[in-house]
């Protein structure tokens, strides 16, 4: 780290994880063109060793995908094609004030396409913290050719 940099001292980190909890949920999904973006938090239980994982599922028939994830900027998971079943993230106790980035491709294909076009569906769960929660990702880019493809960034903050 350069001089330059700004240093976040625990106290400051502590009182941003603070004023994160008190929030408790604040799901955000949006579109921008063929891109979609979800951003949340997640609520741990900081002395259990139990491990949090996340599944991902794409309900589409007729596309091809692939997912990348990192807890910070550690890859958990390199490049997976198709759905995402219990990918182990980490312990509870060693994610409180971390992010998970989850990033998937998809593209449709002309092997058992549907007839286009089809509206993209997906689904994120989460869990081993406080609750298992699910977050369904649908009718939110419409594929109309063989060959489209959407991006999903997935962001989670846990605290």
């Amino acid at each position: 780290m350069d001089k330059d940099t700004p240093k976040i001292d625990k106290l400051k980190v502590d009182k941003l994880l603070k004023a994160v909890s008190t929030l408790n949920s604040f799901t955000t999904l949006a579109t921008e063109g063929n891109e979609i973006y979800l951003d949340d938090l997640y609520k741990i239980v900081p002395a259990s060793e139990k491990k949090v994982t996340f599944s991902l599922s794409f309900q589409n028939v007729g596309v091809a995908t692939t997912t990348k994830a990192y807890l910070e900027s550690e890859l958990i998971l390199p490049a997976e094609n198709g759905s995402i079943d219990n990918c182990f993230i980490e312990k509870n106790t060693n994610l409180r004030g971390k992010t998970l980035s989850v990033f998937s491709y998809i593209t449709t294909t002309n092997l058992s396409s549907p007839s286009l076009p089809f509206d993209f569906k997906a689904s994120l769960v989460i869990k081993g913290g406080k609750s298992t929660i699910k977050f369904p990702i649908a009718n939110q880019v419409t594929l109309q050719n063989v060959g489209d493809s959407v991006s999903l960034k997935l962001t989670l903050f846990f605290y």
